[in-house]
């Protein structure tokens, strides 16, 4: 299956209804018969182009290893991170309320951990694969940033984050799409 997905606000998302999203998503018949092209097949449907466009969506067309792969990454690994970080603190702090310490970077960071199990849990046994390598390549950093507490090399780590994370809100432009 072919992996049609628009980038959506999940506000946006409710306001489509079932069938609509459910025509986000082609089988490789139908990309095959459009002539390998799968826009042709996905975007016939031209009142449903102009709403998802009308609500903001930018569309990406991709196969479906690839849409794992990347979801993988931007998704799966963020939730991943973001509960693991709340359950570590969770388990070293308490539940003695909430943590005095504690600022908005900290919310920011374990919003996602308010993510309920049961919608994680079909994607996640669904996608290991990917997320493993997602995994490693996290914890790979971890480790890379845990080598490098007392050097200088973490002054590029800072770098390359601070760059990805201007790209992802807009503030800093690159060619290289995330």
């Amino acid at each position: 299956m072919l992996a049609f997905w628009p980038l959506i606000k999940a506000e946006a998302l409710i306001k489509l209804k079932s069938s609509e999203i459910l025509s986000l998503f082609v089988t490789r018949a139908a990309f095959k018969a459009a002539g390998g092209f799968p826009a042709i097949a996905l975007m016939e449907d031209v009142a449903l182009s102009a709403r998802l466009k009308r609500i903001g969506a930018r569309t990406l067309v991709m196969d479906s290893d690839e849409h794992d792969r990347v979801v993988a990454l931007t998704s799966h690994l963020p939730q991943l991170a973001s509960t693991a970080l709340a359950a570590a603190l969770e388990e070293r702090l308490g539940a003695a309320g909430r943590p005095v310490a504690a600022g908005p970077g900290l919310a920011d960071a374990t919003r996602l951990a308010l993510s309920s199990y049961d919608l994680w849990r079909d994607i996640l046994a669904t996608n290991t694969g990917h997320i493993d390598r997602a995994l490693a390549i996290y914890i790979q950093e971890l480790e890379h940033i845990r080598e490098n507490l007392r050097t200088r090399q973490l002054q590029e780590e800072f770098q390359r984050a601070a760059t990805f994370a201007g790209r992802l809100r807009g503030t800093v432009q690159s060619g290289a799409p995330i």
